[in-house]
């Protein structure tokens, strides 16, 4: 289904922005069709966690690389986890921020990154507790 997808993009020509799929306004600002490349850059760029914000009110927000946040948690007054997915340009007002790389690169050129930040998603998702997940900055910040 992704190859299908990919193809579409590829025979429509040129395209500034992905309109369907899971690249969903993703923004591309070249010349010509994005590539593979771009599209999967893009895609972790703007939909994997980049780092957490820890909030006064006891909420925890994922940010992606862009610092958009990308997921919010909160318990609820049953004690039930609850995730939303904040707008893009929602201001969140953190206390503490930390990150998920310690500057060992790029995700799409590391494939144990890219398992690490997808397994954070999923953890945060389903309410695990984030602190395995945090990695020091090797040079105060990545």
């Amino acid at each position: 289904m992704m190859e299908n997808s990919w193809m579409k993009l590829r025979d429509e020509g040129r395209r500034t922005s992905v309109k369907h799929g899971i690249f969903e306004g993703v923004q591309f600002y070249s010349s010509g069709s994005p590539t593979k490349s771009q599209l999967v850059k893009g895609f972790i760029q703007t939909e994997l966690p980049y780092g957490l914000w820890s909030c006064a009110d006891g909420s925890e927000v994922l940010f992606n690389r862009n610092y958009n946040p990308i997921r919010r948690r909160v318990k609820d007054a049953h004690g039930n986890l609850v995730v939303t997915i904040p707008p893009r340009s929602a201001w969140i007002l953190w206390e503490t921020q930390r990150w998920f790389s310690n500057g060992v690169g790029p995700a799409n050129a590391n494939k144990d990154l890219l398992v690490h930040l997808m397994d954070a998603l999923i953890a945060f998702d389903t309410g695990f507790d984030m602190a395995q997940f945090i990695k020091e900055p090797s040079n105060g910040m990545d």
